[in-house]
């Protein structure tokens, strides 16, 4: 589905589906990106976010009858998206630094 239908967020809070592909595309972009670099993000597709306590029932859901499923309204204010892969990287949080 490409770049403007991924939403990437950090803290564990939310997550969906995506293809392995999708998956790949990041992987390989976020190796270019400053902005990605020592950072850990959940990625999925916008239209599948759920959160983490309603994602597993959803997603099986609608992988066994096909279903369309209702994205979480519940927003954590650190989810990312973009029409560019620079831009779906901006405004990541860095990891901490372990002490």
């Amino acid at each position: 589905l490409g770049v403007s239908a991924v939403e990437l967020n950090q803290g564990d809070n939310k997550s969906g589906r995506i293809n392995r592909s999708d998956v790949a595309a990041i992987c390989v972009e976020s190796l270019a990106s400053p902005a990605a670099f020592d950072t850990t993000f959940e990625c999925y597709y916008s239209d599948t976010a759920k959160g983490l306590d309603d994602v597993m029932a959803s997603n099986a859901k609608a992988v066994s009858t096909g279903e369309t499923t209702t994205p979480t309204a519940a927003m954590t204010g650190r989810e990312r998206r973009g029409d560019t892969w620079p831009k779906l990287f901006e405004g990541l949080e860095r990891d901490a630094v372990a002490a």
